[in-house]
């Protein structure tokens, strides 16, 4: 798998758990399944990478045992579509622009 097709599926299902998690479970008034909603999040998005075997660690140069890729990918996923941008910053600027 190219590495774009990688980043675009990992924002897609990362954005659609999101959004998903939010729409589903984040509609009650009640602090604590607020706190667990990130470990609800957290545990499906291990459970796509896993299933899906998503690696994204050799995306930014990692290259690595395959399971850790899946678990690093996974919470990465459960973050949500801003910690993908985080995780893979942005790009660099080049001749001083």
């Amino acid at each position: 798998m190219d590495t774009i097709s990688l980043l675009a599926g990992l924002g897609f299902i990362a954005g659609f758990n999101e959004w998903t998690i939010e729409r589903f479970l984040g509609q009650w008034d009640s602090p604590s399944l607020n706190k667990c909603l990130v470990y609800i999040a957290g545990a499906v998005g291990l459970a796509e990478a896993f299933l899906f075997k998503l690696n994204a660690l050799p995306a930014v140069g990692i290259d690595i045992d395959t399971t850790f890729g899946y678990l690093v990918t996974g919470i990465v996923i459960g973050g949500g579509s801003s910690v993908i941008h985080q995780f893979f910053g942005q790009p660099s600027k080049t001749n001083g622009e």
